[in-house]
């Protein structure tokens, strides 16, 4: 998940400007909510200041989170989006949100290395592994819940507790749009069988981290015994190298749980950190804000293009640089440093700075003093 963006620095500084890397947009369909008079088109008042309705508060908060999901992705073509008919409806007691695929297809056919054949791809990662627009509709359907046993924290630079008193509503669309987009397992729960093929996540499991057995090519019998005996892990080398070289572990616990198992990571292993991949019954840990290098890697394991950090500016203060580039929101950066370049690209004459840093709100800056008035910088995402 490394990728070098580099600007010449010369005297004072001449800077060549880069153009920021382009993103997904991810399109909002609010439609049956307007029609309706409620959820995001909800007149009642708001509880933030500064907000007609909690109506306009909701889309609010829900545009950051699809801001925040855009900023994650590359572009395959020129003008793909991910479209999302998103509403409030009641969903139970215990449910916050949920998030699906408006359809899956297979054997579409791609030049793209990412792509294989005898796979659903939900409709989102299909338009992108296929470099073309399949599906020029909705293509992620999501629900957020309005039953009274459910509060929503409306915060987008916190999060409230997993399964606690407030549920976030920033995290919560983040986590229902990537599911539908793909983050998506399938299983028969009474046959091990896949009813067809697996999903794209399906064929990045795998059996026991230990001696490690493909879960696609496990025998049904096999399988519906793998799906609760806790010992299922996510084999992709990008999710791999984000949990510091070890599988994650997925949820694959007894009972099974149709809307827990399987697409979410292990709640034991993962709950102190608050991943926001966890499913969303817990009460010890608050979510992080955004997701970190593990969830990121499986996303892009999946096909989808990362996004790359590219360097905004670069000025001068006192006897240092302050580099700020685009990024990911709590991504992990550092910068790197040569004096020249032998061809423009050979990355072996970089040297990496000592200093990582987060990301703010898809901005990173990182200051250095230079060792010479001369040379070049880059940005590199850290796993």
């Amino acid at each position: 998940m490394r990728h070098l963006k580099s600007l010449l620095v010369g005297g004072l500084i001449a800077l060549h400007a880069a153009l920021a890397s382009a993103q997904i947009p991810v399109v909002p369909d609010w439609s049956y909510d307007q029609a309706n008079n409620v959820g995001f088109f909800d007149p009642s008042p708001s509880p933030v200041p500064g907000y007609g309705s909690i109506g306009e508060l909701r889309r609010a908060v829900f545009t950051a989170g699809a801001n925040y999901v855009s900023s994650l992705f590359k572009p395959s073509y020129a003008g793909e989006v991910i479209r999302v008919r998103a509403a409030f409806t009641n969903l139970g007691p215990t449910t916050v949100g949920n998030g699906a695929t408006a359809g899956f297809t297979n054997n579409f056919g791609s030049a793209n290395p990412a792509y294989r054949p005898n796979v659903d791809y939900p409709w989102t990662l299909a338009n992108h592994v296929a470099g073309r627009e399949l599906f020029p509709t909705n293509t992620v359907v999501v629900n957020f819940n309005t039953n009274a046993a459910i509060s929503f924290d409306y915060s987008t630079n916190e999060s409230a507790t997993l399964g606690g008193g407030l549920e976030s509503l920033f995290t919560t669309v983040i986590h229902e749009i990537i599911h539908g987009s793909c983050f998506i397992a399938y299983i028969n729960a009474a046959t091990g069988g896949f009813d067809g093929f697996p999903t794209i996540f399906d064929t990045f499991i795998v059996q026991d981290n230990t001696t490690p057995v493909s879960y696609t090519n496990l025998s049904d019998a096999v399988r519906l015994v793998a799906i609760t005996n806790n010992n299922l892990f996510w084999n992709g080398p990008l999710g791999v190298a984000g949990n510091s070289g070890v599988r994650p572990k997925l949820v694959a616990t007894s009972p099974f749980m149709a809307a827990s198992s399987i697409a979410h990571l292990d709640t034991a292993t993962f709950d102190p950190i608050g991943l926001l991949f966890l499913p969303r019954d817990s009460g010890i840990a608050r979510a992080q804000v955004a997701l970190v290098a593990l969830e990121r890697g499986i996303i892009y394991d999946m096909g989808f293009t990362p996004a790359r950090p590219q360097i905004q500016s670069i000025t001068r203060s006192g006897g240092s640089h302050i580099i700020t580039a685009n990024g990911i929101l709590n991504a992990k950066y550092r910068l790197r440093f040569t004096n020249t370049l032998t061809n423009g690209v050979n990355p072996t004459s970089w040297t990496a700075l000592p200093d990582i840093v987060l990301s703010g709100w898809n901005t990173v800056s990182i200051t250095n003093t230079p060792a010479g008035n001369t040379g070049f910088y880059s940005i590199e995402i850290v796993p």
